[in-house]
């Protein structure tokens, strides 16, 4: 395998690295390769020297204790990778949904009010319990469930409310063309006044749509962008960061590293009182976490600067990318 193959394959495995991370949730965590692979062999080794020890010492054949602490490492991993792939893909899924929904929200509200109109006129003719849906002048019609009903569409570029005003003209028209049922969509919030409104006893009853009932609408129609576009829309975000892993991967040793190698070498330095003749064992093994702990503590203060400066860049990143519906 050439060089220009390997760094392809390289480059590959990084970018899905940094979506994994994206998608778990650890999107200001360093992505280093270096570090996760320290992150993944430091427990494992951990586990295997304090089992290896005891069962030493509980049994003296070297050979078997050998075989059985590779055996609890390897059940060990299995475990931990089990759970972290459930953990990952209730993440992956949400993350996508959770894009998905702002996507379309921004889009929604970037239309004019004649476009978002359309747009729900789209959305109840692929709902189910409506048909015959039409747009009039002011407003939509459709039958709901046998019922004539009457549909209200508010939009304000502006993020104006839905008010009162609003609810007495739709009423009005409840009641004077002689439909049955009522829906009022709003791109906005709704006042309080108007669930009040909504709330007491009216002849025709109707029902209060927000946008985010209109999105799940439009999740259950399937009207929410295709995986597609939500990779592309991952793909650019998580190359929005590229500064940031670069930054990153020369913090590979942070504060939290130093508070773990203090933990291992306090465990090691506990074992080592409880056991006889390993107990040398032990002893070296917490002075060698207590000397990684050191040395990643003077590495800390000329990565601290840069650390903050990045978290400050991080949070006040730009929002994803808007694209057309598809």
């Amino acid at each position: 395998m050439n060089l220009s193959r390997l760094n392809t394959h390289f480059k590959s495995f990084t970018t899905e690295l940094r979506t994994r991370q994206y998608y778990a949730g650890d999107i200001n965590r360093s992505s280093s390769l270096a570090g996760v692979l320290m992150d993944f062999i430091f427990l494992r080794a951990l586990v295997f020297a304090i089992g290896f020890f005891l069962i030493l010492y509980i049994s003296g054949q070297s050979t078997f204790s050998f075989v059985a602490s590779i055996a609890l490492t390897l059940i060990l991993s299995m475990i931990l990778h089990k759970r972290s792939q459930a953990i990952y893909k209730t993440k992956r899924a949400q993350k996508r949904r959770s894009i998905a929904r702002e996507y379309m929200a921004n889009r929604l509200l970037s239309l004019s009010p004649q476009e978002f109109r359309w747009q729900i006129v789209k959305l109840l003719s692929n709902s189910n319990g409506f048909s015959g849906v039409k747009s009039c002048k002011k407003m939509a019609e459709a039958v709901y469930r046998g019922r004539r009903t009457a549909i209200c569409v508010h939009h304000s570029a502006n993020g104006h409310h839905a008010g009162p005003d609003d609810m007495s003209k739709f009423i009005n028209v409840l009641r004077s063309d002689s439909f049955r049922a009522g829906f009022f969509f709003s791109s906005t919030q709704f006042k309080d006044v108007c669930y009040n409104i909504a709330r007491e006893k009216v002849s025709i009853p109707f029902k209060l749509i927000d946008m985010p009932i209109i999105l799940d609408m439009m999740e259950t129609a399937e009207m929410l962008p295709d995986d597609q576009i939500i990779d592309h829309l991952i793909n650019e975000e998580v190359k929005k960061n590229v500064r940031r892993w670069k930054d990153i991967k020369k913090q590979v040793l942070t504060p939290q590293k130093v508070r773990h190698y203090t933990f291992y070498g306090i465990v090691c330095l506990a074992v080592s009182i409880l056991t006889g003749s390993l107990r040398v064992y032990y002893v070296l093994l917490s002075l060698f976490f207590f000397l990684l702990a050191a040395l990643t503590y003077l590495v800390i203060p000329k990565n601290r600067e840069e650390g903050e400066m990045l978290h400050n860049i991080t949070s006040s990143g730009e929002s994803i990318d808007e694209e057309g519906f598809a």
